[in-house]
């Protein structure tokens, strides 16, 4: 288990993955609470596609992706897209506050597509 967050860096929650104890999930929950999204003045935000290989290289089973589906640093490329979500775990991505068609939404649903993971839009 872990949390990771990125924006004009990506942070850990935890250094490595711990197992999900009742203690732990408690921090987590409290951990997510504090993160706040925010927009930095450059244009040196970390994208959705960095943070997944940073998180890959740690060897998770599946990742859970919650996202605003706001675009910071340009339209991936669809075959980057494929390339990062064939490497990587299933994902399992939920968009927040945001329509079907909204490029973000598109995005999320093809990274959780060509990971063999699932995508959901939540009210």
């Amino acid at each position: 288990f872990n949390i990771v967050t990125f924006s004009d860096e990506t942070a850990f929650f935890k250094p490595q993955f711990v197992n999900p104890t009742e203690q732990v999930i408690l921090e987590g929950a409290s951990y997510f609470s504090a993160a706040s999204p925010h927009k930095t003045s450059g244009y040196i935000e970390k994208d959705m596609l960095e943070a997944l290989e940073e998180v890959a290289k740690m060897h998770p089973t599946i990742i859970v992706l919650f996202s605003d589906g706001i675009l910071t640093s340009g339209v991936p490329n669809p075959k980057e897209i494929r390339l990062t979500a064939a490497a990587s775990p299933r994902v399992f991505a939920m968009g927040i506050e945001m329509a079907e068609d909204f490029p973000g939404a598109v995005l999320l649903d093809m990274l959780a597509h060509y990971s063999d993971g699932e995508f959901w839009l939540v009210d």
